[in-house]
């Protein structure tokens, strides 16, 4: 299922001994893209705790881009195990 609109979610992400703050971008029921100060490599499992919900999931990166102008990756996450229900549905979500 697609997104018609770009909404973006405040999330908390964890990995390893780490964790950052970043912007989600829902791009279907278990894809994101997320833009992130640090660099995460491919493979790498994170978590991600949707800060309008509280719900947590686990996210498999699949991609990370060199920093842009503002210093941020563009990184792009499949939900792992066959979770759902993490992002906030909302009416701009399609039936």
């Amino acid at each position: 299922m697609l997104r018609p609109s770009v909404e973006r979610t405040p999330v908390r992400l964890s990995w390893g001994d780490e964790s950052s703050s970043a912007e989600a971008v829902p791009i279907s029921d278990d894809r994101a893209m997320i833009l992130a100060t640090n660099t995460i490599t491919p493979g790498s499992m994170l978590q991600l705790e949707n800060q309008l919900t509280g719900k947590v999931a686990r996210f498999s990166v699949v991609w990370c881009s060199e920093k842009d102008s503002l210093g941020r990756h563009s990184v792009w996450l499949e939900m792992a195990d066959g979770q759902t229900s993490f992002w906030e549905k909302t009416s701009f979500w399609e039936k």
